[in-house]
């Protein structure tokens, strides 16, 4: 009888599935199953720098969270704040070999009375402020702000997400912040239209075109009218309304840059003193990205999140099942029904013998087998039994039927 076999890694398998893996450890621990590879989560974060920066897809990486934020729009020397930059959140599809390009935004500057800097608009598409006869020096009448710049993630040369900058704040002398930028987001909010008469009007957000904002209506029959602020050209913010006619006259603020850019605010009349804010720009981010307006202030920023790859599903080795025996050709009754004798495996009929010689005695032309053993399992004990009194039975029937007929 052939023993049922166990390999060792059945064992392991039968080991495994159960849970106790600590029933074979030496055995199990020389079989080869399959391994799972993660990378090590880390997060990289890029600030603003001026130039646009190359970040290689490490190796078992997937997916990468990012976060972006524009820059904020600047504060005017005299006037009104800037608005805040938008921020973008959104989940990227990426492998290992790909190359995402991150340029992360400025934020816009009102200028500085202590080192004498200029106004300017931030690096990303900031648009510049305006200013008293195209002189922007600080101090050089009421001097607006530029806008905050765009910061862009692109994929593999694609952009992908953009995060809007804020609008810069208008120049006044009123100095009560009703000038301000509006901040970058989705759609972008447009910038401040102060409600004095005479007052520049603030430029249209991004996602509503970046058109600029009008110039200031005149009060009286001698009032010089205001000037329109630029309208924005494509990603770049439009440039702030110069004051040409009186120092003390409002300047609008620059428009902030963005998937498309905000428009720059109007400066006010003659007889008026406050400009309009800056458009905010827009922003972009694929399906499922989460936008929000006005959540940063001063320069950009990008977060990256490395995602690591799902593990490959390791399957959970089983038992190896238990066959059923089975009875070799001829020699295993049919259930439920007499045992009928074959041709090949069942005794002989009994033959007619001359007078005074019994009859022969019945044998079989060859001995019933029982039902062979699989490699694994139980042994089949049940159908050997089973086999063993069929054919007791039946070659006892055969030779009482042959002493009878002796008699006779």
């Amino acid at each position: 009888m052939k023993r049922p076999r166990f390999t060792v890694r059945a064992a392991c398998a039968v080991a495994l599935s159960s849970g106790l893996v600590l029933a074979v450890p030496a055995a199990c621990a020389a079989q080869t199953f399959p391994s799972t590879v993660r990378a090590a989560d880390e997060t990289l974060n890029l600030a603003f720098t001026g130039s646009p920066r190359s970040v290689a897809v490490p190796d078992a990486v997937c997916q990468v969270d990012v976060t972006a934020f524009g820059g904020a729009g600047g504060q005017a020397v005299y006037g009104s704040p800037g608005g805040l930059g938008g921020e973008v959140r959104a989940t990227l599809d990426v492998h290992s070999g790909q190359v995402l390009t991150v340029n992360v935004a400025g934020a816009g500057s009102g200028g500085s009375l202590t080192d004498g800097s200029a106004p300017h608009g931030g690096y990303g598409g900031g648009g510049q402020g305006g200013a008293y006869n195209n002189d922007p020096r600080p101090g050089n009448g009421a001097t607006a702000a530029g806008g905050g710049g765009a910061t862009t993630v692109a994929l593999d040369g694609t952009t992908v997400i953009v995060a809007g900058g804020g609008g810069g704040g208008a120049g006044s002398f009123a100095d009560n912040g009703a000038g301000r930028g509006g901040d970058g987001g989705r759609n972008g909010e447009p910038g401040r239209t102060p409600t004095s008469p005479g007052a520049g009007h603030g430029g249209a957000a991004g996602g509503d075109g970046g058109s600029g904002g009008a110039g200031g209506t005149p009060t009286s029959p001698d009032d010089q009218p205001g000037v329109a602020g630029g309208a924005a050209n494509g990603m770049t913010g439009g440039n702030g309304a110069l004051n040409v006619g009186d120092p003390h006259m409002g300047t609008g603020g620059g428009g902030g840059g963005g998937a498309h850019g905000g428009g720059a605010g109007g400066s006010s009349t003659g007889n008026a003193v406050e400009g309009g804010g800056g458009g905010g720009g827009s922003s972009l981010g694929p399906a499922g990205a989460q936008f929000t307006a006005g959540a940063r202030s001063g320069d950009g920023e990008v977060r990256l999140q490395w995602l690591p790859c799902a593990p490959s599903a390791t399957p959970t080795p089983s038992a190896t099942p238990t066959p059923s025996a089975t009875p070799t050709t001829g020699s295993t009754p049919t259930t439920g029904s007499s045992p009928t004798p074959s041709t090949a495996s069942s005794p002989t009929a009994p033959r007619s013998s001359p007078a005074g010689e019994g009859p022969a005695a019945p044998a079989p032309t060859s001995t019933p087998t029982g039902p062979a053993l699989a490699d694994t399992g139980t042994p089949a004990t049940g159908p050997l039994v089973a086999v063993a009194v069929v054919t007791t039975a039946t070659g006892a029937a055969l030779f009482h039927l042959g002493r009878a007929r002796r008699r006779h």
